[in-house]
């Protein structure tokens, strides 16, 4: 082979290593390019290495998210949108990257790609949309620019993520001028938030007097408060008698999910299950008995991952509670991860020494474990739901 032919080699060699090489965080060559915001090196592996200019680290994230959540210019970002570089990716957690250009309040990068065709109210399950996003974080800049039609923004000020709109977020991070941002552009001051509170109930549950002035003439009358004016608004909010009702409302929205949850569950109706544990979640967050039974529905629906979140969830919040690591168990028999199970069911058992349905399941994942690779099934069905073992 002669000289050049080594060379050529040696560089096919070192191009096809470059395209494989990911770091801890799944991180390619060109998403740290990008992240740098360095324009040349996102050339040079998109043309000479032939690396996808879409390729996602563990958690979603395309070269793209992060030449705008951390890139130092606009130019990366340009240039991978101009090499096909998909602006409505988005990543594990639903997060496209307008969400951080917005979150950053860079109207350059927001301009660039609504431009390309980036959806202004993409949804994600976790953060609502990019305004509500931005306005989560008192983000002004990021605000103004998504609700500017005349930047072909025009973002819907009234899209909420559980009762959550932009609105209800901005009173609660105390932005006045995001407020009126939102109610210029007609977001809806009436409407209710998941515990059924309107804006101007929590500026008043917070003591937000000028939140309350701004928000008193967008606001209809609320036939439970006697005195309606800004002074009547926040009196009667903070009385004994309001603090009661909101207690009172918050046990009977608890105890209504957890039970059509657990219906569900009874009925092997697994995703409607999830919904309203998450909805029990949601309203408190602090039983443990739900996580245990959303973790079994994730188990019946084989996520594990999912299934083991929440167990550790009631870990934390009832470290005394078999039925917690019981699940973790289960889980982690799921996912293979066969020492991990065997604490978690010894732990189990420690806690409920008379259960024998814990002592057989700490039994089967030894007898599992000690299965030929081959032999052991990734997907093992979860046992029938029985109300005796909780």
């Amino acid at each position: 082979m002669d000289k050049y032919c080594k060379q050529k080699a040696k560089q096919l060699l070192r191009a096809n290593e470059l395209l494989r090489a990911k770091d801890i965080r799944g991180r390619s060559v060109l998403h740290i390019a990008a992240a740098g915001g360095d324009t040349a090196l996102c050339k040079f592996f998109l043309k000479t290495v032939k690396i996808d200019v879409n390729i996602t680290d563990f958690k979603g994230h395309t070269p793209l998210h992060y030449a705008i959540a951390e890139g130092h210019n606009f130019m990366a970002s340009s240039f991978l949108l101009n090499q096909g570089a998909n602006p409505n990716l988005a990543s594990d957690a639903g997060l496209t990257p307008l969400y951080y250009a917005a979150v950053k309040g860079k109207k350059d990068q927001m301009k660039l790609l609504v431009l390309k065709g980036a959806q202004v109210d993409a949804p994600s399950l976790i953060k609502g949309t990019p305004l509500r996003f931005a306005a989560e974080y008192g983000v002004k800049e990021g605000v103004k620019f998504l609700l500017d039609h005349k930047a072909n923004a025009g973002a819907d000020p009234n899209l909420s993520l559980q009762g959550e709109s932009p609105l209800t977020m901005a009173v609660l991070v105390d932005d006045a001028e995001i407020i009126k941002c939102l109610l210029k552009a007609g977001a809806d001051a009436n409407a209710i938030d998941f515990y059924d509170f309107t804006p101007i109930e929590l500026a008043a549950k917070a003591g937000k007097v000028a939140l309350i002035n701004i928000l008193f003439d967008a606001t209809a009358r609320i036939p439970h408060i006697p005195n309606w004016s800004c002074q009547g608004i926040l009196e009667y909010t903070n009385s004994e008698e309001a603090i009661e009702k909101r207690v009172s409302k918050v046990i009977s929205k608890f105890l209504g999910a957890r039970d059509r949850g657990t219906q569900a569950l009874e009925a092997n109706d697994y995703q409607s299950a999830i919904y309203w544990f998450t909805e029990a979640i949601t309203t408190f967050p602090l039983e443990p008995c739900v996580y245990v039974d959303r973790s079994l529905c994730w188990m019946r629906l084989n996520d594990a991952k999912r299934a083991l979140s929440d167990a550790e969830q009631c870990i934390k919040l009832e470290p005394e509670f078999w039925r917690g690591h019981y699940r973790s168990g289960e889980a982690h028999r799921m996912l293979q991860d066969y020492d991990m199970a065997k604490e978690a069911f010894k732990t189990a058992i420690k806690f409920c020494p008379e259960n024998k349905e814990l002592q057989d399941a700490y039994s089967e994942v030894l007898l599992e474990e000690a299965m030929p690779v081959g032999e052991r099934d990734r997907r093992r069905p979860i046992a029938d739901y029985d109300p005796s073992l909780f």
